[in-house]
């Protein structure tokens, strides 16, 4: 499975963990206002103590941006949105029904056959990016 690099991983949450809708204007927008914002800091910052020990403030505004990044790499190493190819095939009796017929057979090869585990999770087997489906079976009728 393709993976970013680690030192990408915490762009990757933040653009996974924002709402789909204003990602494209972020992409987009996001490194103009940077870059513009970082040529006009000198600028606008000039004056004032240079030492780090008069400015409290300004280690704790770094500390939070470190302990943010870190949580963001944190989070893109789970990566719960990205599919899990290591999931273990489905089997009989990991579904824990005590006379299995032909249906639930039929459908433990359809979930491997399609790919469903890498997503979704029955009994503790699958992938977490997708609902889970243990108690899916016994809320649909066949009508």
């Amino acid at each position: 499975m393709p993976a970013p690099d680690w030192y990408m991983l915490p762009i990757f949450a933040l653009f996974a963990l924002m709402p789909p809708k204003i990602e494209s204007y972020v992409i987009v927008i996001g490194p103009i206002f940077t870059v513009i914002y970082l040529l006009v800091l000198p600028f606008i910052s000039n004056k004032g103590e240079r030492s780090p020990i008069r400015r409290p403030w300004a280690i704790f505004g770094c500390i939070c941006v470190v302990v943010f990044i870190i949580s963001l790499l944190v989070v893109g190493m789970q990566s719960p949105w990205s599919p899990d190819f290591t999931t273990e095939a489905l089997t009989i009796k990991n579904i824990k029904v005590k006379n299995p017929g032909v249906e639930i057979q039929n459908g433990v090869s359809l979930f491997y056959s399609k790919g469903c585990q890498y997503c979704h999770k029955i009994n503790g087997y699958g992938g977490l990016k997708g609902p889970g489906l243990t108690i899916i079976g016994r809320t649909l009728n066949a009508g």
